[in-house]
C-alpha cells in the first residue's frame, strides 16, 4: 500500500519520512534524501537512524517506543548529520497514518529544522536557541504559568536521568530532598502567585542516587503585552561549593574554639559532629595517645556508643588489635574497608567487637605533631564495607591536620599552663623565701640609678612599696658610721666591680638593722654594668653570733671549772652508745683509769684494767645499759703504778634517742671513800667486839651456871661409872648407861664453850647462810639462867620454815642478845604485872624476815625514840649509849634496818629486818 506524501513534502527545510512499530523505515521524501544525502535503500529497514547525531539518538528512540506504546505523540528533538557531516537540530513530530491495521501502523515523521521552529504556544525558544542552551553547562528549564516543565536542556537531562514524564512531575517523583520539600514550594508559590525571583539552594537526587545541593534561580518569561507566558530556571550544581563553603565555615568555627583556648574535648567533639555533618552516615572518632605511648584516651567519639568509647580508653596501643594502633605505630593511613574479609586483624578481638556494634568498616589516620610523632588517630567507621572516596580523603586528610592542631595547641596551652603554675609556685616560693630567709633581690644600674625590688628588699629597708627605687633610698636609711663603707661600695660598682660587704641601717621605726649585701655584674647595656645582688637581714645571726662568743666565753669558763670540780672530786664523766661502743670521756676519766694520749692511741681497752673477781659485775652493769635501764654500781680496777682503786659508776638513757639510747654518766674514784669505810667498819668490829664482852661479862653467873651444871653432871657420872666397875661383880651395863650421860653433859659443856669462844671472837665479819630461829634458840640459851634470875619469862613464836638470811651469825647474835638484855633490865623495877619476853620472827613481806623482841617494862616516849639509836645516847642510868648505836649498825651493813615502837599498852617493841636469800640459795 502506498500513501501518498506529496503534499506534506513541498515545505523547504521539511522532512518527511515513515517508519512501522519495530521502527523499520519504509519511505523518505526528496526533502529528506536531499538533505541527508541517502537514498531509500540506503534508510531501509533500520538505516535511516545512523543519520542521528549518537548522543540524542538514545532520547528519540526511547521517545519512539513512548509513543508507540501509548499512542500519543509528542515533540522530540534532536540533531540530524547533513550530507555535508555536519549536524542541525530539527524537531520531530511523528503522528500514526490512519486507515491501516493495528498490527501495520505506520507512523509518519515530520522534521522540521529546529533553527526555526517555535515552541507549540508560540512562547517556546526557537531551535537555535535551544542548540544553545543544549550546549551550556547549566541546567536550564523552562516552566508553563502553571509550573510544569515544558523544556529541559541535555545538561538538566543527563544531571537527572529521568524520563520526560518524570521530569514533568519533578515535584513528585523524589528528585527534591524530603527534607527540602516545604521551602522548594514556598519559593515557587512566590514565584507563580507574585513574580518573586526564585533564588534558592536546595538538594537534588542526581543520577546516581546522591543528594546535591544546587541553585535554582528562575525568573519570569514576558511577551510584547507583558504577559508570563512561561518562566525560565538555571540550576547550577552547587554541591561541592556549599561543601567547602561548610567545611570552611567548619574550620573557622573549629580553629576559632581552638584560638580561644577552649578545652580540647569540647573541640574534638565539636569537629567530629562536623565531620559527621559534612559525610553522611559516619561515625567519628578521635583517640589521643596518651603521655606514656602506650595507651589511647578518647578525645571524642559523639556518635559511637558510650560502652564502644570506654572499651577504647585507656587501650594498650597493639599493632595486632586493629587499625588504630597500627596507624599510630607505622604512621600511616590503615583503611580496612571490608572488616569481615581483611585477614590483618585474623585472631584479633577487634572484628567480633565491631560486628557487635555494628561496624563493617575503619578508616585510621594518624594525627601527627609537628615533631613528626603520632599524637592521636582520627578514625571513620561505617556500617557499609567501604573505603575513602577521593573527596572523603581530602575532607578526612583536613580535618586530621585539624585536630592535630588541637591537640598541640591543647599540649601547648597544658605546658604553658604547667610552666605558668611552675613559674607562679616559684615566685611563691622565692617570696616565701626571702620573706623567710629575711633576703631582698635586686637588680641595679648604679650609672642610670634605676632599681628593681624585690617586695621583701621594701620590708627590710621599711620602704612604701609606692618608694621610687634608687640608691639615696636605701642611703638615707644606713647608719652614720657606716655611710663611708657604703659609699666606697657605691663607688666601686659604678665601675663595674661587685660587692659583698656588711653595713647596719636605721629605720624609721627606730630598729638597728645588721645587713649583707651581695652584687654580681650580670651584663653591660650601653657599657653600663648591670648588677644583680640581694640584701640579708642577718641582724638576728650577728646578735647570736655575739651571744654565741658570750656563751663560748662562759662555756669554756664553766668548762674549766667543771673540770677542776672533778679533779677534786676525782669524778669523771662520759657518754656511751651501747650499740656502737663509741664514747667519749672527760680528762679526769682518763687519768682515773690512768690512761694518757699514748695509751689511748694504742687502743687500750677497760678490759685490760677490770679486776678479775669484778667482770661478772661490770658485765651485768654494761648489759644493763643495752637493756636501756639505769646503771648504778661499783667494781675494781687496776692501775698500772697506783694499784687497785675502787670506782663507782651511775650513767642515765639520755631522753629523745633512738631505740638503742645513748647512755651520761660520771665514775667516781672512791677508793679513800672505801679504805675510810673498811677503817670505819674495823672499828665498829673493835667495838661491837667490847660491847659483846661488856654484855657477856654481865652474864658471868648465867654463864658460870650453864658451863657447872653439865661439868657437875660429868663428875657425879664419872664417880658413879667407877663405883659400878669396881663393883664384885662389875656393873658393865649401867657403866655404859653412866659413860653415855658423861658423853652427853661433855657435849653440852662443849657447845657452851664454842658459843662463848665465838661471841668474844675477834673473826673478821663473814656472810653466810644464818637460820634466824636457830640463832635465836642459841642465845636464849646462853641468857635463859640470867632470865630466870630476873624473873623473867620469854615466849617464842618463831615462823615454821622461815626463809634463811645472808649474815654474819655472831653480829646478828649479838643485836638479838642485846635487845633480850634491854628488854630484861627495862623491866628490872616492875612489880605489879609479870615479867614478860615475846620474841617472834615472821616473813616481811616477800624479800626480809623480821624478828621483834617486845617487853612490858616502863616503855620510852617518842622523843626518846628518835634519840634511842644514836651513839652515846641512853635512858638508862649507868648506861653507856653504844649498844642500840653498834647493833643499828650491824643491822645496816645487812642491808636492813632497826627500830622500835611504843606498845599500845607497857613497854617497846624493837624490830629488825633483813633481806632474805633467793629461794634456791637458801636450801640446804
Amino acid at each position: 500500500m502506498k500513501i501518498d506524501l506529496g503534499g506534506t513534502t513541498d515545505a523547504p527545510r521539511r522532512l518527511v519520512w515513515t517508519t512501522l512499530d519495530d521502527g523499520c523505515c519504509e519511505f523518505v521524501d526528496s526533502q529528506w534524501q536531499s538533505y541527508t544525502g541517502l537514498g531509500i535503500e540506503e534508510a531501509r529497514d533500520h538505516k535511516w537512524q545512523a543519520i542521528f547525531h549518537p548522543n540524542d539518538l538514545p532520547s528519540i528512540l526511547e521517545a519512539l517506543g513512548t509513543i508507540v506504546q501509548s499512542g500519543t505523540t509528542k515533540e522530540v528533538k534532536g540533531r540530524l548529520r547533513r550530507s555535508d557531516g555536519k549536524y542541525r537540530w530539527f524537531a520531530f513530530h511523528p503522528s500514526a497514518l490512519s486507515g491501516l491495521s493495528d498490527h501495520k501502523r505506520q507512523w509518519c515523521w515530520l522534521g522540521l529544522s529546529a533553527d526555526e521552529a517555535a515552541g507549540e504556544d508560540g512562547w517556546g525558544p526557537d531551535g537555535r536557541l535551544l542548540r544553545f542552551l543544549d550546549m551550556l553547562p547549566t541546567q536550564v528549564v523552562f516552566l508553563s504559568p502553571d509550573g510544569v516543565p515544558v523544556f529541559w536542556n541535555r545538561e538538566l537531562r543527563d544531571y537527572y536521568g529521568m524520563s520526560a514524564e518524570q521530569l514533568q512531575q519533578w515535584s513528585t517523583s523524589g528528585a527534591i530532598h524530603p527534607d527540602d520539600h516545604p521551602e522548594v514550594y514556598d519559593h515557587l508559590n512566590r514565584l507563580l502567585t507574585t513574580g518573586e525571583i526564585y533564588d534558592a539552594q536546595h538538594r537534588m537526587l542526581r543520577s546516581d542516587g546522591v543528594y546535591r545541593w544546587l541553585r535554582a534561580r528562575a525568573v519570569p518569561w514576558r511577551d510584547n503585552e507583558g504577559k508570563i507566558t512561561c518562566y525560565v530556571s538555571c540550576q547550577t550544581d552547587v554541591h561541592d561549593l556549599k561543601q567547602a563553603e561548610d567545611l570552611l565555615a567548619g574550620e573557622v568555627r573549629i580553629l576559632e574554639m581552638v584560638a580561644r583556648g577552649r578545652p580540647l574535648l569540647e573541640v574534638l567533639d565539636a569537629l567530629s559532629r562536623l565531620v559527621e555533618e559534612l559525610s553522611a552516615g559516619c561515625f567519628c572518632s578521635i583517640l589521643i595517645v596518651a603521655n606514656d605511648r602506650k595507651h589511647f584516651r578518647v578525645g571524642a567519639g559523639p556518635s559511637l556508643p558510650s560502652a564502644y568509647n570506654q572499651i577504647l580508653d585507656g587501650k594498650t596501643i597493639d599493632g595486632g588489635y586493629g587499625p588504630c594502633s597500627l596507624a599510630v605505630i607505622d604512621k600511616v593511613p590503615i583503611i580496612t574497608a571490608d572488616l569481615a574479609n581483611d585477614p590483618r586483624w585474623a585472631g584479633s578481638v577487634w572484628p567480633p567487637l565491631m560486628k557487635e556494634y555494628g561496624y563493617a568498616s575503619c578508616w585510621s589516620m594518624p594525627i601527627t605533631s609537628s615533631s613528626g610523632e603520632a599524637s592521636g588517630i582520627f578514625a571513620i567507621y561505617r556500617r557499609e564495607p567501604l573505603a575513602p572516596t577521593h573527596d572523603e580523603k581530602k575532607l578526612i586528610d583536613r580535618f586530621t591536620k585539624i585536630a592535630g592542631i588541637a591537640i598541640e595547641r591543647a599540649q601547648a596551652d597544658e605546658a604553658l599552663r604547667d610552666s605558668e603554675r611552675g613559674l607562679r609556685q616559684a615566685h611563691a616560693q622565692l617570696a616565701e623565701g626571702q620573706r623567710l630567709s629575711k633576703t631582698g633581690s635586686f637588680t641595679s644600674d648604679l650609672l642610670m640609678d634605676k632599681h628593681e625590688w624585690s617586695d621583701e628588699f621594701y620590708s627590710i629597708f621599711e620602704l612604701d612599696p609606692g618608694t621610687r627605687p634608687s640608691v639615696q633610698a636605701v642611703r638615707d636609711r644606713v647608719h652614720p658610721d657606716d655611710l663611708d663603707l657604703f659609699n666606697r661600695e657605691m663607688a666601686r660598682g659604678t665601675s663595674g666591680s661587685g660587692a659583698d660587704f656588711k653595713f647596719r641601717i636605721v629605720t624609721p621605726s627606730g630598729k638597728l638593722k645588721y645587713l649583707r649585701g651581695f652584687a654580681r655584674l650580670i651584663e653591660h647595656i650601653d657599657n653600663r654594668p648591670i648588677f644583680m645582688g640581694s640584701v640579708q637581714d642577718i641582724t638576728e645571726a650577728e646578735l647570736a653570733e655575739a651571744a654565741l662568743t658570750a656563751s663560748e666565753t662562759e662555756l669554756r669558763r664553766a668548762n674549766r671549772y667543771l673540770t677542776i670540780a672533778q679533779r677534786l672530786s676525782k669524778t669523771g664523766s662520759f657518754t656511751w652508745d651501747p650499740g656502737t661502743d663509741q664514747r667519749q670521756w672527760s680528762d679526769e676519766m682518763n687519768r682515773i683509769l690512768g690512761l694518757s694520749a699514748e695509751n689511748i692511741s694504742l687502743n687500750v681497752t677497760t678490759r685490760d684494767l677490770i679486776y678479775a673477781d669484778d667482770l661478772t659485775t661490770v658485765y651485768s652493769l654494761m648489759e644493763r645499759a643495752r637493756n636501756g635501764q639505769d646503771v648504778d654500781g661499783e667494781f675494781r680496777i687496776i692501775v698500772p703504778g697506783e694499784g687497785i682503786k675502787n670506782l663507782h659508776v651511775v650513767a642515765h638513757p639520755l631522753d629523745g634517742t633512738s631505740d638503742q639510747p645513748v647512755f651520761v654518766g660520771a665514775v667516781q674514784d672512791v677508793t679513800e671513800l672505801r679504805r675510810g669505810e673498811e677503817a670505819l667498819s674495823n672499828a665498829r668490829a673493835e667495838l661491837a667486839h667490847v660491847v659483846r664482852v661488856t654484855t657477856l661479862n654481865a652474864l658471868t653467873a648465867s654463864i658460870t651456871h650453864e658451863v657447872s651444871q653439865p661439868l657437875s653432871g660429868i663428875l657425879n657420872n664419872t664417880n658413879t661409872c667407877l663405883r659400878m666397875l669396881t663393883a664384885d661383880p662389875p656393873n658393865i651395863e649401867g657403866a655404859a648407861e653412866t659413860a653415855r650421860r658423861t658423853l652427853r653433859d661433855t657435849n653440852r659443856a662443849t657447845e657452851v664453850i664454842k658459843r662463848l669462844r665465838a661471841l668474844f671472837s675477834r673473826k673478821p665479819t663473814t656472810l653466810e647462810a644464818v637460820d634466824l630461829n636457830d640463832a635465836t634458840r642459841e642465845i636464849l640459851a646462853l641468857c635463859s639462867a640470867e632470865l630466870h634470875r630476873s624473873r623473867t619469862v620469854v615466849h617464842m613464836d618463831l615462823a615454821e620454815e622461815l626463809p634463811t638470811i645472808a649474815g654474819d651469825r655472831v653480829q646478828l647474835q649479838q643485836v638479838i642478845l642485846n635487845l633480850l638484855l634491854n628488854a630484861a633490865e627495862s623491866m628490872a623495877e616492875v612489880d605489879d604485872r609479870p615479867r614478860s619476853i615475846s620474841i617472834e620472827t615472821s616473813p616481811d613481806g616477800e624479800a626480809n624476815v623480821r624478828l621483834s623482841v617486845k617487853d612490858v617494862g616502863v616503855g620510852i616516849d617518842e622523843q626518846t625514840i628518835k634519840n634511842l639509836f644514836d651513839t652515846f645516847y641512853t635512858s638508862k642510868a649507868n648506861g653507856m649509849g653504844v649498844g642500840l648505836s653498834v647493833s643499828r649498825s650491824i643491822v645496816e651493813s645487812h642491808k636492813g634496818q632497826l627500830w622500835a615502837t611504843a606498845n599500845d599498852g607497857h613497854g617497846v617493841t624493837f624490830s629488825f629486818s633483813i633481806p632474805c636469800l633467793p629461794r634456791a640459795a637458801s636450801k640446804p
